[in-house]
């Protein structure tokens, strides 16, 4: 099979964050907190522009608190993680106050996520920035960190390293809009779904080995709940 070319265009949605200095009462220290915009009007602006001038312009961000409270304002949200209490009440009873802009709760664009934003404080922005910026200046590491796919004469081993980093170390899923004339292989053994948002009837033809797979007895498949 020839491989067929797809372009995709990559989207990068702004959540509305709020960005503040405020001192932890527990510790006295400073940090630079997050308030979540979660009003149900709300919406989810695209980040505009090539996201690599948005890297170039991090990298070379003054140390200032202004600077950095005005970056954290333009991109949005930072980072969050995930809260299992926050995600039961919300998909049980949604008695939950996420309008407070402490919680993250709901859609966002085609996600669903249930936590917390993070804050995070001036030292560790820095310190994200130097890392990136040390990472980005050395070939080697940059390599290192994020490899290419083993060839197919490469070991099992090393195929099987790549799937698992690959997997634990890309945790977001992926969103992919396709159109009439559109090819696209998903890889294997990764969840998928697909979704007609449009008015019109959506034919997807799928190319498959399944007969041989299934003459080897080596075909699985396993259907979410």
């Amino acid at each position: 099979m020839s491989p067929i070319p797809v372009s995709l265009e990559l989207r990068f949605l702004r959540i509305p964050t709020r960005w503040a200095r405020q001192k932890e009462p527990s510790s006295g220290h400073y940090m630079l907190v997050p308030k979540v915009d979660q009003r149900p009007e709300r919406t989810l602006d695209v980040l505009k522009g090539d996201p690599r001038e948005l890297r170039t312009e991090f990298l070379r961000l003054p140390h200032s608190e202004s600077a950095a409270l005005a970056f954290l304002e333009k991109i949005g949200l930072w980072g969050a993680e995930w809260d299992s209490e926050v995600a039961l009440k919300y998909y049980s009873t949604q008695a939950l106050n996420c309008e407070s802009g402490d919680l993250l709760c709901g859609d966002f664009g085609y996600r669903y996520f249930s936590g917390r934003p993070v804050p995070i404080s001036i030292e560790e922005l820095w310190a994200e920035q130097e890392h990136w910026r040390e990472l980005l200046l050395d070939p080697a590491q940059l390599r290192a960190k994020f490899p290419i796919a083993p060839s197919e004469s490469a070991p099992p081993s090393h195929k099987l390293w790549f799937a698992t980093q690959t997997h634990f170390g890309n945790t977001l899923p992926v969103h992919l809009e396709w159109k009439k004339g559109d090819s696209f292989v998903i890889p294997l053994w990764q969840w998928h779904s697909h979704e007609n948002l449009g008015g019109d009837e959506a034919i997807l033809f799928s190319i498959n080995d399944r007969p041989v797979m299934e003459g080897l007895q080596l075909y699985r498949e396993e259907v979410e709940n």
